[in-house]
């Protein structure tokens, strides 16, 4: 008998294989965001979806940058995206050292959530609060719209692309960090250079993919917005 098919249960290998050092962090970091913020400090900031200047050059304390953290990781998204890329992992890609079978599917499944909360940890609070710069992407509004896709890509490394040169912390230095901490609970065959280098490889294409994904959104809202005022015109 496997140690998948034990009476421990399909996820225990994922919690003893060191997740307790991610869950440790993420207490630590909300302990210390929970300290008191200097009277200079902003008050009653919320989380910036509209102004990309706003979102740049506003300062903010550990408490929202840690509210961006807590908002990004409590929606449905979380635990609903990890079912279909732990099945991928199981029963396609089948990365050594988790096993087979339904056992093995829990254990990547637990593993996928965390992966996903590790990167949203790092991108939306570790790097945001270090670099004192949010992690969030304002759909791109002038030039053509292949132009525009270019410039979502070009997010991953630059904060405002096409308008300054200023690095964004919560793209590739972000993207390293998980796939490197990812290591913390992956069974053993996975923590190994190459593994942690192709994390880090699926960890970028996944941000930049998001960023891609929004922009395409705006463009197509855009498009319909603008045969809607012709109908209406007519």
């Amino acid at each position: 008998m496997s140690k998948f098919e034990s009476t421990e249960g399909p996820i225990m290998p994922f919690f003893r294989r060191g997740n307790l050092v991610f869950l440790t962090l993420l207490l630590a970091s909300a302990s210390a965001a929970a300290q008191p913020t200097p009277s200079s400090a902003p008050a009653g900031c919320v989380r910036s979806v509209g102004s990309p200047d706003k979102a740049v050059s506003e300062i903010h304390s550990p408490n929202s940058y840690l509210q961006d953290f807590f908002d990004a990781s409590f929606c449905p998204e979380t635990v609903a995206e990890p079912v279909v890329t732990a099945a991928f992992s199981n029963w396609v890609s089948r990365p050594a050292g988790f096993g087979d079978g339904w056992n093995a599917y829990g254990y990547h499944y637990g593993v996928s959530v965390t992966d996903d909360v590790n990167g949203k940890f790092m991108r939306s609070f570790v790097f945001a609060w270090a670099s004192h710069h949010r992690d969030t992407f304002t759909p791109i509004e002038n030039g053509t719209a292949w132009k525009r896709l270019g410039l979502a890509l070009e997010h991953s490394i630059f904060l405002e692309p096409g308008k300054s040169r200023a690095f964004n912390w919560s793209g590739l230095p972000a993207s390293l960090a998980s796939a490197a901490l990812s290591n913390a609970y992956q069974p053993a065959e996975q923590q190994t250079v190459s593994a942690t280098a192709a994390r880090f490889g699926t960890n970028c294409a996944g941000y930049a993919f998001g960023n891609v994904w929004t922009q395409l959104l705006h463009n197509s809202s855009e498009k319909h917005r603008a045969i809607y005022r012709i109908i209406a015109v007519r």
